[in-house]
């Protein structure tokens, strides 16, 4: 059974968790594994961070601009598939 077919708390769920994991392990991986210094794992935080805001900023300034979907029916899935990208 694939992911996308869980039930929507049970996803969002797995996602929300697997999200928030990230920037522990990461910065785990890059300090312990790898043994670069904790301010460059904290530059590589802060530009992710910085970049997925600006994302948001970019998408908000275009979907006012141009308009956004009258059909939203496919968001679940880009949201899911880009949190689990992250």
């Amino acid at each position: 059974m694939g992911l996308l077919f869980l039930p929507f708390w049970q996803l969002n769920f797995f996602v929300t968790f697997t999200f928030f994991m990230f920037v522990p392990f990461i910065s785990l991986y890059l300090t312990g594994e790898l043994g670069y210094s904790l301010l460059f794992a904290g530059v590589i935080l802060a530009v992710r961070l910085v970049s997925q805001q600006g994302v948001m900023l970019i998408g908000g300034y275009f979907g006012d601009k141009y308009g956004h979907k009258k059909n939203d029916d496919d968001w679940f899935f880009y949201v899911e598939v880009s949190a689990l990208l992250d």
